[in-house]
């Protein structure tokens, strides 16, 4: 999950000169599969948009497998065929307070949110 709220807004459409799109909402969570606002890089400088969350590898016959590719290990990502093309080419800066990251319960079957902040 990845928390978006309402103070970031204007700095990073200052910082980066930019204006958010209107659709933009400041939201608590944000999770895979949903719209997401993004910082990229375009032919005219960096511009804001909304893009789904998820990668659709170019080899992929079906865009619906991006809804399973969303997260990848830093550690070999760089490797992975799926991820390699996007991360030297692709990539995307999403604005965000704080991330979540999911840790296991010890002696439970279930996984605790565990807040890492900016």
């Amino acid at each position: 999950m990845w928390p978006i709220l309402g103070p970031i807004h204007q700095p990073i459409s200052e910082l980066f000169g930019i204006a958010l799109p209107p659709e933009f909402q400041p939201r608590f969570n944000i999770a895979p599969t949903q719209d997401v606002p993004v910082v990229r890089a375009g032919e005219h400088g960096r511009r804001a948009d909304l893009l789904h969350w998820g990668l659709v590898p170019r080899w992929a016959e079906d865009p619906s497998v991006g809804n399973r590719m969303i997260n990848a290990r830093a550690e070999t990502a760089a490797q992975k065929p799926a991820f390699r093309d996007a991360m030297k080419r692709r990539r995307r800066l999403i604005p965000a307070d704080a991330v979540y990251e999911w840790q296991a319960v010890p002696g439970e079957k279930r996984k605790q949110q565990h807040l890492i902040p900016k």
